[in-house]
Protein backbone atom coordinates (compact mmCIF):
# COMPACT_ATOMS: atom_id res chain seq x y z
CA UNK A 1 0.00 0.00 0.00
CA UNK A 2 1.18 3.45 -0.97
CA UNK A 3 2.44 5.96 1.93
CA UNK A 4 3.53 9.21 2.27
CA UNK A 5 6.86 9.74 2.86
CA UNK A 6 9.61 12.03 4.13
CA UNK A 7 9.39 16.00 3.13
CA UNK A 8 11.85 16.02 0.55
CA UNK A 9 10.72 19.99 -0.35
CA UNK A 10 9.21 22.78 1.60
CA UNK A 11 8.34 26.09 0.30
CA UNK A 12 7.30 29.25 2.46
CA UNK A 13 5.09 32.20 0.77
CA UNK A 14 4.47 34.83 2.42
CA UNK A 15 3.10 38.49 2.37
CA UNK A 16 3.75 39.63 5.88
CA UNK A 17 0.11 38.68 7.21
CA UNK A 18 -0.74 35.77 5.78
CA UNK A 19 1.58 32.73 4.91
CA UNK A 20 1.06 29.43 3.14
CA UNK A 21 3.37 26.53 3.11
CA UNK A 22 3.56 23.66 0.95
CA UNK A 23 5.40 20.38 1.54
CA UNK A 24 6.79 18.18 -0.81
CA UNK A 25 6.74 14.43 0.43
CA UNK A 26 8.02 11.34 -1.34
CA UNK A 27 5.26 8.30 -2.24
CA UNK A 28 6.79 5.46 -0.45
CA UNK A 29 5.59 1.31 -0.75
CA UNK A 30 4.82 1.61 -4.42
CA UNK A 31 6.28 0.70 -7.72
CA UNK A 32 6.05 3.56 -9.36
CA UNK A 33 5.75 6.67 -6.78
CA UNK A 34 4.21 9.68 -7.24
CA UNK A 35 4.17 12.47 -4.84
CA UNK A 36 2.15 14.00 -2.29
CA UNK A 37 1.62 17.89 -1.83
CA UNK A 38 0.39 19.05 2.01
CA UNK A 39 -0.69 22.72 1.83
CA UNK A 40 -0.61 24.98 5.01
CA UNK A 41 -1.86 28.05 6.08
CA UNK A 42 -1.39 31.10 8.65
CA UNK A 43 -1.57 34.35 9.85
CA UNK A 44 1.77 36.58 10.75
CA UNK A 45 0.79 36.39 14.09
CA UNK A 46 -0.18 32.82 14.62
CA UNK A 47 2.36 30.45 15.62
CA UNK A 48 0.58 27.19 14.03
CA UNK A 49 0.09 26.29 10.63
CA UNK A 50 -3.37 25.18 9.63
CA UNK A 51 -3.68 22.32 7.51
CA UNK A 52 -5.47 23.35 4.17
CA UNK A 53 -5.31 19.78 1.69
CA UNK A 54 -3.20 17.14 0.33
CA UNK A 55 -2.54 16.77 -3.27
CA UNK A 56 -1.88 13.59 -4.33
CA UNK A 57 -0.35 13.57 -7.94
CA UNK A 58 0.22 10.06 -9.56
CA UNK A 59 3.71 11.50 -10.85
CA UNK A 60 6.89 12.94 -8.74
CA UNK A 61 6.10 15.85 -9.49
CA UNK A 62 8.03 19.25 -7.77
CA UNK A 63 5.92 21.81 -5.72
CA UNK A 64 4.48 24.07 -9.20
CA UNK A 65 6.07 28.04 -9.30
CA UNK A 66 3.36 30.27 -8.79
CA UNK A 67 0.81 28.42 -6.54
CA UNK A 68 0.47 30.49 -4.15
CA UNK A 69 -1.14 34.25 -4.72
CA UNK A 70 -2.11 37.33 -3.01
CA UNK A 71 -4.32 39.71 -3.97
CA UNK A 72 -3.86 42.21 -0.99
CA UNK A 73 -3.00 42.52 2.54
CA UNK A 74 -5.63 40.42 3.74
CA UNK A 75 -6.57 37.79 0.41
CA UNK A 76 -4.23 35.24 -0.71
CA UNK A 77 -5.03 31.75 -2.41
CA UNK A 78 -3.57 29.20 -3.54
CA UNK A 79 -4.71 26.56 -6.07
CA UNK A 80 -2.96 22.71 -7.46
CA UNK A 81 -4.64 20.11 -9.19
CA UNK A 82 -8.33 20.01 -8.28
CA UNK A 83 -7.89 22.34 -5.19
CA UNK A 84 -8.20 25.85 -4.53
CA UNK A 85 -7.97 27.01 -1.11
CA UNK A 86 -8.42 30.77 -0.20
CA UNK A 87 -8.51 33.29 3.11
CA UNK A 88 -10.17 36.75 3.58
CA UNK A 89 -8.72 37.60 6.57
CA UNK A 90 -4.80 37.59 6.53
CA UNK A 91 -4.43 33.71 7.12
CA UNK A 92 -7.11 33.23 10.37
CA UNK A 93 -9.58 31.49 9.09
CA UNK A 94 -9.38 29.66 4.96
CA UNK A 95 -12.29 27.87 2.67
CA UNK A 96 -10.74 25.23 0.54
CA UNK A 97 -12.55 24.59 -3.01
CA UNK A 98 -12.18 21.22 -4.62
CA UNK A 99 -13.30 19.57 -7.70
CA UNK A 100 -14.64 16.12 -6.56
CA UNK A 101 -16.31 17.64 -4.30
CA UNK A 102 -17.94 20.67 -5.55
CA UNK A 103 -18.00 20.48 -9.27
CA UNK A 104 -20.95 18.46 -10.24
CA UNK A 105 -20.88 15.15 -11.36
CA UNK A 106 -17.39 15.40 -11.62
CA UNK A 107 -15.20 12.64 -10.92
CA UNK A 108 -11.19 11.68 -10.52
CA UNK A 109 -8.86 11.99 -11.51
CA UNK A 110 -7.39 14.98 -14.00
CA UNK A 111 -4.19 16.23 -12.44
CA UNK A 112 -3.95 19.21 -14.23
CA UNK A 113 -7.47 20.24 -13.63
CA UNK A 114 -6.94 24.38 -12.80
CA UNK A 115 -4.72 26.34 -15.37
CA UNK A 116 -4.98 29.65 -13.75
CA UNK A 117 -6.90 31.68 -11.26
CA UNK A 118 -7.82 35.68 -10.78
CA UNK A 119 -9.23 37.04 -8.56
CA UNK A 120 -9.72 40.75 -7.78
CA UNK A 121 -10.47 42.49 -4.73
CA UNK A 122 -14.22 42.82 -4.77
CA UNK A 123 -14.40 39.12 -4.85
CA UNK A 124 -15.09 38.66 -8.66
CA UNK A 125 -12.73 36.13 -10.08
CA UNK A 126 -12.29 33.37 -12.45
CA UNK A 127 -10.99 29.82 -12.95
CA UNK A 128 -9.43 28.56 -16.21
CA UNK A 129 -9.84 24.78 -16.28
CA UNK A 130 -7.88 21.70 -18.34
CA UNK A 131 -10.87 20.28 -19.51
CA UNK A 132 -10.33 16.83 -21.34
CA UNK A 133 -12.70 16.64 -23.75
CA UNK A 134 -15.64 14.32 -23.47
CA UNK A 135 -14.79 13.86 -19.53
CA UNK A 136 -17.95 13.34 -17.46
CA UNK A 137 -18.88 16.89 -15.72
CA UNK A 138 -15.42 19.48 -17.18
CA UNK A 139 -15.99 22.87 -17.98
CA UNK A 140 -13.65 25.38 -19.52
CA UNK A 141 -13.94 27.86 -16.79
CA UNK A 142 -15.63 28.65 -13.45
CA UNK A 143 -16.83 31.55 -11.98
CA UNK A 144 -17.15 33.73 -8.54
CA UNK A 145 -18.09 36.50 -6.83
CA UNK A 146 -17.35 35.50 -3.17
CA UNK A 147 -13.85 35.50 -3.46
CA UNK A 148 -13.77 31.67 -4.57
CA UNK A 149 -16.04 30.21 -1.66
CA UNK A 150 -18.22 28.90 -4.57
CA UNK A 151 -17.66 28.44 -8.22
CA UNK A 152 -20.25 28.52 -11.24
CA UNK A 153 -20.71 28.55 -15.02
CA UNK A 154 -20.43 31.62 -16.46
CA UNK A 155 -23.58 32.57 -19.24
CA UNK A 156 -20.76 33.37 -21.54
CA UNK A 157 -19.36 29.83 -20.91
CA UNK A 158 -22.73 27.83 -21.69
CA UNK A 159 -22.04 27.37 -25.14
CA UNK A 160 -19.24 25.74 -25.03
CA UNK A 161 -20.19 23.18 -22.11
CA UNK A 162 -19.63 19.12 -23.14
CA UNK A 163 -22.43 17.56 -24.01
CA UNK A 164 -22.59 15.56 -20.78
CA UNK A 165 -22.70 18.90 -18.81
CA UNK A 166 -25.37 20.37 -21.13
CA UNK A 167 -27.27 17.24 -20.53
CA UNK A 168 -27.04 17.50 -17.09
CA UNK A 169 -28.36 21.20 -17.05
CA UNK A 170 -31.28 20.30 -19.70
CA UNK A 171 -32.28 18.05 -17.15
CA UNK A 172 -32.46 20.24 -14.06
CA UNK A 173 -34.34 22.65 -16.05
CA UNK A 174 -36.84 19.91 -17.62
CA UNK A 175 -37.08 19.32 -13.68
CA UNK A 176 -37.95 22.67 -12.58
CA UNK A 177 -40.25 22.91 -15.63
CA UNK A 178 -41.79 19.97 -14.59
CA UNK A 179 -42.26 20.71 -10.89
CA UNK A 180 -43.91 24.14 -11.71
CA UNK A 181 -46.55 22.38 -14.14
CA UNK A 182 -47.29 20.08 -11.78
CA UNK A 183 -47.87 23.07 -9.05
CA UNK A 184 -49.78 25.13 -11.47
CA UNK A 185 -52.06 21.80 -11.90
CA UNK A 186 -52.91 21.07 -8.29
CA UNK A 187 -53.81 24.96 -7.61
CA UNK A 188 -56.13 24.62 -10.52
CA UNK A 189 -57.68 21.20 -9.24
CA UNK A 190 -58.09 23.00 -5.73
CA UNK A 191 -59.16 26.40 -7.21
CA UNK A 192 -62.00 24.19 -9.59
CA UNK A 193 -62.84 21.81 -5.56
CA UNK A 194 -63.41 25.43 -4.29
CA UNK A 195 -65.59 26.40 -6.69
CA UNK A 196 -67.57 23.25 -6.74
CA UNK A 197 -67.89 23.04 -2.79
CA UNK A 198 -69.32 27.05 -3.48
CA UNK A 199 -71.59 26.59 -5.44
Amino acid sequence: MACVGPVTDSKTVSNGRAAVRVDRHEEVDVFLPGAYLKFYGKSAGDGDWTPLFTFRHDDPIPIPQDCVRFVSADIAYAFVGWYYTVTTDAGRTWSTWKASHDLPNWSCCNYRLIRDVTLSADGSGSMVLNPIPSRRGEVPELATSDFGKHWFVPSNSVGLLPNNALESRAKSVRSDVSLSRAGQSVRLVCALLFHRHAG
